[in-house]
């Protein structure tokens, strides 16, 4: 089985084996009984997966989605009371706060414009975040050539600059158009 989380990563679950999902644990709230979460759980009990009920199966699909997932597992479900549920003073904490698979939780609901640009960045998945600020911290050393008497020396001084143009300039239009264009507040709410 494989689960897409909010930015594309793939999640696989085995079905079988050691580690395959041998039940379904649905969470619920110990006062109301309503679903928060489901719990993929291999044979010894250890959660492989976290999914918040709100995101996966709520909503007027979300009894087929749910019997979807169901019948393609052909697993046993349980209905569990979860202690996540506990009443907090803060009220921006979410149910999952607590769990062990907290940030799977976290990663499989709607992520916030910030933080969902922090993890869709080019520089902080492929290449890695130091790379924005390295490659032109190297450049700095030969801008001086610009300087320079030799030809040479303003060669590697106007590629030095050209390279710290191009590395900061598309992540700066990026950022700004980011935070001007997708974080606006949300007028429907």
């Amino acid at each position: 089985m494989v689960l897409n989380d909010t930015i594309g990563q793939e999640r696989w679950l085995g079905r079988d084996g050691a580690h395959g999902v041998a039940r379904l644990v649905r969470l619920v709230s110990p006062s109301e009984r309503q679903p928060l979460g489901v719990e993929f759980r291999e044979h010894r009990g250890e959660v492989r997966a976290l999914l918040p009920w709100r995101y996966w199966f709520a909503g007027p699909q979300g009894q087929s989605r749910w019997e979807e997932t169901v019948s393609a597992l052909s697993v046993a479900v349980v209905d569990e009371e979860t202690g996540g549920a506990r009443q907090r003073a803060e009220a921006t904490q979410p149910w999952w706060s607590g769990h062990p698979l907290a940030a799977d939780a976290s990663m499989m609901s709607p992520l916030p414009g910030k933080r969902a640009r922090q993890e869709t960045s080019w520089h902080s998945s492929v290449i890695g975040g130091n790379e924005l600020l390295l490659v032109p911290l190297f450049s700095l050393v030969l801008l001086a050539g610009l300087f320079g008497d030799t030809v040479t020396a303003r060669l590697a001084g106007v590629f030095s600059a050209l390279t710290i143009v191009a590395e900061w300039g598309p992540a700066a239009t990026k950022s700004l158009f980011s935070r001007l264009y997708y974080d606006k507040p949300n007028e429907n709410a």
